[in-house]
């Protein structure tokens, strides 16, 4: 099997864990306005490409309370929030090269790709003209929240990316084998999630969502959080 003929596999899954871990990332930005919670509609370096798909929904009004039942009615399942993601990753074999210089039998992993595809279901706040200069000030504080859970989504999505390049790259061996070890070593990863992943199973996160956040609690006796 030559170079040219390199064989491409692609694999399929669904994820749902977080990471804690933090991570300097090339992110390309394209044009989003302020009520965006500065999530970026792609992310791409090398091993890894992200593409987010903006579900926001609208809400309205100039009260902590019109903003919270809205929240309530309209976001995802228990939550106000939401990133699930989808993923798939390729590579391709490339045989090894004998002290000959020659092609021999085995082979390793090559171009190795996760692609990821974001839902990301957020609200929105359409401000009315009239809207209290602290009700501003909360919502922009409750918007970094957003943002920081969708980071540490984004963050362990690159790192396990990260983790299964470096799995797969290790791998060399007979050329008929090595794309079957090498999805099962991703895979393997997938199904091996620590004790504090397991515990943000199923979209939670380690940034709890609080409405009015702290220190504007007087917007909302009876705050609420997600």
């Amino acid at each position: 099997m030559g170079v040219r003929q390199m064989t491409r596999i692609a694999a399929r899954a669904r994820g749902y864990a977080l990471s804690w871990a933090p991570l300097v990332v090339l992110v390309q930005l394209a044009p989003m306005d302020a009520g965006a919670q500065r999530i970026p509609p792609r992310l791409s370096e090398r091993g890894t490409e992200i593409t987010v798909l903006d579900q926001s929904y609208t809400i309205h009004g100039n009260t902590a309370r019109a903003l919270l039942d809205q929240m309530q009615a309209l976001g995802p399942g228990r939550g106000w929030t939401g990133f699930r993601y989808r993923y798939e990753w390729s590579f391709r074999t490339r045989p090894t090269l004998t002290s000959g210089g020659m092609e021999s039998d085995r082979c390793t992993v090559d171009r190795f790709v996760v692609r990821y595809t974001v839902d990301a279901v957020y609200p929105k706040w359409n401000r009315p003209e009239d809207a209290p200069a602290k009700l501003i000030a909360a919502w922009e504080a409750f918007e970094e929240q957003i943002a920081e859970q969708w980071r540490e989504r984004r963050d362990y999505m690159v790192a396990f990316a990260r983790e299964a390049t470096r799995e797969v790259q290790r791998i060399e061996e007979p050329c008929l084998l090595v794309g079957q070890l090498a999805n099962n070593a991703v895979r393997d990863l997938a199904n091996r999630p620590t004790p504090m992943q397991r515990d943000m199973l199923g979209g939670q996160t380690r940034t709890r969502l609080r409405w009015p956040p702290e220190g504007f609690e007087e917007l909302l006796p009876n705050r609420a959080s997600a």
